[in-house]
Order: C-alpha cells, then sequence, then structure tokens
C-alpha cells in the first residue's frame, strides 16, 4: 500500500477516534449538567466523523483501488493528493476552532475560520475529483465487453 494511501486511511481513523471522543463529551457534559459550552463540541465532532473519518476513507481507499496509469510524466497527480490531505484536514481544524471558539470567548475570528475551512474543503473535493477522475479508465483485453450491457 502506497505512503498517500496509508497516510489518508490512517488519518481517517485518527478523525473517527477524536470525533466520538468529542461527540461524547458533549453528551457527557451536557447530560450530566457539566459546563454547558462542553456541548458544543458535538458539532464539530460530526464534521470530524463524517468529513474527517468517511470521506477521508473513501478517498483513501480509492486511491489504492484505482492506481494511475502507466504514464511518465504525471507527478503533478502525486502531488495533487498531498495538497488535497492538507487542505481537508486543515480545514477539519479550522472547522474545530471556528464552532467551539465562540463559546469560549472566541468569537471575532470564529465566522473567519468557518470561511476558511469550508473554502478549504471544497478546494480539496475538487482536487480529489482531479486525482480520481484519470485513474477511472475503460477494461481493455479479452474479456473487456464480459460486463458490458448490451
Amino acid at each position: 500500500m502506497k505512503l498517500q494511501t496509508r497516510a489518508f486511511v490512517r488519518t481517517a481513523f485518527v478523525n473517527l477516534m477524536v470525533g466520538a471522543l468529542l461527540f461524547a463529551i458533549g453528551l457527557v457534559a451536557d447530560a450530566a449538567g457539566f459546563d454547558g459550552r462542553l456541548a458544543v463540541l458535538r458539532y464539530p465532532a460530526i464534521h470530524l466523523l463524517v468529513v474527517g473519518w468517511l470521506t477521508q476513507l473513501i478517498v483513501g481507499v480509492a486511491i489504492w483501488l484505482f492506481p494511475l496509469p502507466e504514464r511518465p510524466g504525471s507527478p503533478w497527480m502525486n502531488r495533487l493528493g498531498w495538497i488535497g490531505f492538507g487542505l481537508l484536514n486543515g480545514g477539519l481544524v479550522l472547522r474545530l476552532a471556528g464552532e467551539v471558539g465562540p463559546a469560549f470567548g472566541g468569537a471575532v475570528w470564529a465566522g473567519w475560520a468557518l470561511a476558511a475551512s469550508a473554502t478549504a474543503q471544497a478546494i480539496a473535493a475538487w482536487l480529489f475529483a482531479a486525482l480520481l477522475m484519470p485513474r477511472l479508465r475503460p477494461r481493455t483485453g479479452p474479456h473487456a465487453s464480459a460486463g458490458a450491457p448490451r
């Protein structure tokens, strides 16, 4: 398994663990009557679970399942994956800060953090599409039309 695939999958599982922990802290704090500000952790936790875990796991497995065609001179494809990886995870951190910040007195910059998070993750989604699209190619060989509709 290539380094990029391993990075996506491992980071996805880290996001799963962090998201589940934050969600549990938010639920327990709300139910047990602890500091009410901790309940806000549930919202970025859901984002960590859906985008950080699920989406990142899907992209990592897709990179593994659909290898690049054998063509020299396309090193930019590998860079697209790393740039998207950084933007996605940076956007997750910004999302966490932007949603939790106002509860703890950081309301001035929270809107900017959320806007930067959404922008980074949207760009990451487009980069992942550009990364994976060339990997989808028609089957070749003697059984190329075996599963094709007639």
